[in-house]
């Protein structure tokens, strides 16, 4: 008797401190960054509804719409320290970081060769910065954008834009793989998308030329996803 009661008085203890483990543990937290793109908390453009759907994992996650409309890549660094220690972002979260990279904001056409110069400098600066500061909290972090600024080939807002769209791009994936990051191609992604017959500027992965519709939201939550899940995937390695 003596010895049953041993034995059921360690399980209990057991399963107190595995309670009190389980209870404990903070979910993983993924982390949406950026501007429009991000915050759009529509039920058809749910990204990060549509995020969750495609995880290969039975855990939960925490989701974080950290996105405000019209953020460049320097309002996102002026409110990056806030982010980041309001939400408590540490080293087991993933931190996606995808707005338009600028592109809406700034017309190069209206601008002075030394003007573009000086903004395309800044862009970087403020991109690198970032970048250095997410992953002083956290080394996981994909990077995305731009997009389009209009789809069909013939649409006045994707001429007037295109070549700048490709050069942030450019600046974009260069930055982030110095850093030996993911970088997510949305702009082919969705060039891919539109049929080269295409003469709209909407419609087919976009509402307005530039926010996503429902389409256009799963082609950027399968691509996260895979990134995630792989993500994930390293997490259980560690455990």
């Amino acid at each position: 008797k003596i010895m049953k009661m041993c034995v059921i008085l360690l399980w209990s203890f057991v399963g107190v401190f595995l309670l009190g483990k389980v209870s404990c543990e903070r979910a993983k937290t993924i982390l949406l960054l950026g501007d429009s793109l991000i915050n759009r908390p529509y039920r058809d453009y749910d990204l990060a509804g549509k995020i969750d759907a495609q995880i290969q994992s039975n855990h939960t996650f925490s989701y974080i719409n950290a996105g405000n409309n019209g953020n460049t890549i320097l309002d996102i660094r002026n409110r990056l320290t806030d982010v980041l220690s309001s939400n408590e972002i540490n080293e087991n979260d993933y931190v996606i970081l995808f707005w338009d990279s600028d592109c809406s904001n700034v017309d190069e056409a209206t601008l002075s060769p030394e003007e573009v110069i000086q903004v395309r400098a800044s862009f970087n600066e403020n991109l690198e910065a970032v970048v250095t500061q997410i992953l002083s909290s956290t080394k996981y972090l994909a990077v995305a954008g731009p997009e389009l600024l209009g789809e069909g080939v013939v649409c006045p807002s994707r001429i007037h834009k295109n070549d700048m769209l490709d050069d942030y791009r450019v600046f974009t994936q260069t930055i982030t793989e110095a850093h030996q990051l993911n970088y997510i191609d949305m702009r082919q992604a969705f060039l891919d998308a539109v049929p080269s017959n295409w003469l709209f500027c909407s419609g087919v992965v976009t509402v307005d030329g530039e926010h996503p519709n429902e389409r256009g939201t799963i082609i950027e939550a399968n691509l996260f996803a895979k990134q995630i899940n792989a993500w994930y995937e390293d997490q259980l390695k560690m455990q």
